[in-house]
């Protein structure tokens, strides 16, 4: 018989984070933005305006960019939990200068290195640490760990560390606390 999955945990902190970054996203700071990151002559297909991505600096229009922070709202070092909400309203409604327009696929990149960054810091706090058991070298990330089997990708090895099964690469990955264990 199947059974129903355990809904997600509703947390004040992400709820009131989600409604900032919605006002966020339709205050002037941003229109002031956009306006500057407008193409002088291009326009779109229906004579829309046309954005061009501060990093790959190709045309999109409205619908392909977003207004980036260029310095994280919630620092890589941190968590949302360890912030005070006056430092996150501060850094969320930044100055302009502060801010960047990006296409979607390289505002999608900024955030998966950032989120790795945040990973990365999240376990160094804990104390954990990716070995290879048949090995025993130890990383500290699995970009690393995956560098050192030729792999492009540690996303394997995260999912070997996770459900404490299985192989990636030929080898066998757990996370450990203390690299003294080994």
């Amino acid at each position: 018989m199947k059974t129903k999955k355990d809904k997600k945990t509703w947390k004040p902190h992400n709820a009131i984070m989600s409604c900032m970054r919605r006002t966020f996203s339709r205050s002037p700071i941003v229109r002031n933005v956009l306006n500057k990151a407008t193409h002088p002559t291009l326009r779109g297909p229906r004579g829309g305006r046309v954005f061009i991505c501060s990093i790959c600096g190709k045309p999109y229009g409205a619908s392909g960019v977003e207004v980036d922070h260029i310095v994280p709202v919630i620092p890589l070092e941190k968590t949302i939990y360890e912030m005070d909400w006056s430092e996150v309203v501060e850094r969320m409604f930044c100055d302009e200068s502060k801010l960047r327009v990006l296409c979607k696929a390289c505002h999608k990149s900024v955030t998966a290195e950032q989120r790795r960054q945040r990973t990365i810091h999240g376990r160094r706090r804990r104390g954990e640490f990716i070995v290879c058991l048949e090995t025993g070298k130890i990383f500290s990330d699995d970009k690393e760990a995956a560098k050192a089997v030729g792999l492009k990708s540690g996303s394997g090895i995260t999912k070997c560390c996770k459900n404490k099964g299985g192989k990636s690469a030929g080898y066998t990955w757990r996370f450990i606390k203390d690299t003294n264990l080994i």
